[in-house]
């Protein structure tokens, strides 16, 4: 399996319900692309005891078809709310749709096809094939060719852009338009490619999007992608029965912190290492360990005691480097602030809604402890519901909805670990 075993057990053990969940969804959705319908639907029958799955509607519903086509849709599932036509609909609009500025597409359409490079042949291709004139949104032979060029110049042309979703993008696109126009063939072979690349760039693949087409998925039940990512049904058998296991230990006993026995200098060294396997290609990403002087300076100009496991990160490192492209800067003491002072778009955002009255309140009094340049990932200690208890640390991103919660800093040290570990 993709997910290491040994990572995803400690992920079951501590990272947050909601990414648990995804995980759970994440691999069946690669047993299913692998011909292993059986083994997914072991995990996936799991998935509605381990609370609100509202959240992964659209991924579930991805199921259906494969489900559909093999008759092994698990009897205790509820029934969907889409039918197959649209699900399909859904796919072309996410794939096809607009998903780029007026000012792009305007320059990208107005280019002569031989001048196009990179990228914009991608988006070329993908407005190409797209006619919202018609009811499937599907546009004619004529102009699908046009698309499937583009996009095998594209991938052919060893480009520098040809890497992360984009790389994605255009092979899972090539492949909907191979079958859409009858090429069964070059389907296959660009699915071959699209499971290598997989292995890649794990984190852009949306494992999940083939299900959604019905000619996609008959071709994956066949097991065409088991050897690329050397999956068999005894090693799902072999995983399930692991992750069951471990699913209802969580549910028993709650979230626990899986590097528990480590030091603070212990579990640091692990984020660096896997940083290094990861985005990050420079050293390790801590520092000298804050000052007592500096840590009590802090909190005499924010008027609190900082939370106990975060004063135990500062005394091992002040501040962290920048781990992943979906990470943050865990900054210096001497750098963190209110949140309120540094980002209240952020909390404008939710006074808008009386339905986050309280989460507003939680926002005005926590503290911005990390965030990436460009501000599109924030890190917050929060004041935890009960006053005895630790802070909690809420890690918030434009592409996440809502906040993801740790009962502490140091759950969320563990969870960024995890998922940096999770792939081979």
């Amino acid at each position: 399996m993709a997910i290491k075993t040994e990572v995803l057990l400690r992920i079951l053990k501590s990272a947050p319900m909601q990414d648990v969940q995804g995980r759970l969804i994440d691999i069946a959705s690669q047993w299913t692309a692998s011909g292993c319908v059986q083994q997914a639907n072991r995990l996936l029958v799991l998935a509605p005891e381990t609370g609100d799955l509202s959240t992964f509607t659209i991924p579930l519903a991805a199921f259906e078809i494969p489900w559909s086509l093999s008759g092994t849709r698990p009897t205790t599932w509820p029934p969907s709310a889409q039918d197959t036509d649209a699900i399909e609909l859904d796919l072309w609009k996410r794939l096809f749709g607009q998903q780029w500025t007026d000012a792009t597409v305007d320059r990208v359409k107005s280019a002569r096809p031989e001048e196009l490079r990179g990228k914009s042949m991608v988006i070329r291709a993908v407005i190409t094939a797209y006619d919202g004139s018609r009811c499937d949104r599907v546009a004619a032979p004529d102009r699908l060719a046009e698309a499937a060029a583009l996009l095998d110049r594209f991938l052919g042309s060893n480009s520098p852009e040809a890497v992360g979703y984009t790389l994605f993008q255009a092979l899972t696109c090539r492949v909907i338009v191979a079958t859409r126009l009858g090429d069964v063939e070059r389907a296959k072979e660009n699915l071959l490619t699209w499971g290598r690349c997989y292995n890649t760039f794990p984190q852009n693949w949306v494992v999940w999007y083939p299900l959604m087409d019905r000619a996609i998925a008959t071709i994956l039940l066949s097991g065409i992608l088991a050897s690329v990512w050397r999956i068999t049904p005894q090693q799902c058998d072999d995983d399930a029965g692991a992750i069951e296991c471990a699913l209802r230990d969580r549910m028993t006993t709650g979230r626990q912190l899986a590097y528990g026995s480590l030091r603070w200098t212990q579990l640091l060294e692990q984020l660096s290492e896997a940083a290094l396997h990861g985005d990050h290609q420079g050293g390790h990403l801590d520092r000298t360990p804050a000052t007592a002087a500096a840590i009590e300076a802090t909190e005499s100009r924010l008027g609190l005691s900082l939370p106990e496991s975060y004063r135990g990160f500062l005394g091992a490192s002040n501040g962290f480097g920048m781990y992943s492209i979906t990470g943050v800067e865990i900054l210096p003491i001497e750098r963190i602030c209110w949140l309120r002072d540094a980002n209240p778009g952020l909390i404008d955002a939710y006074v808008q809604l009386e339905v986050f009255a309280t989460l507003t309140d939680k926002l005005q009094a926590s503290l911005l402890i990390g965030r990436d340049p460009n501000d599109e990932q924030q890190l917050l200690l929060v004041p935890a519901d009960d006053p005895a208890s630790e802070w909690e640390c809420w890690f918030f991103a434009h592409w996440v909805p809502g906040e993801v919660r740790h009962p502490t800093f140091r759950y969320f040290i563990e969870s960024e670990v995890h998922h940096l570990n999770e792939h081979p």
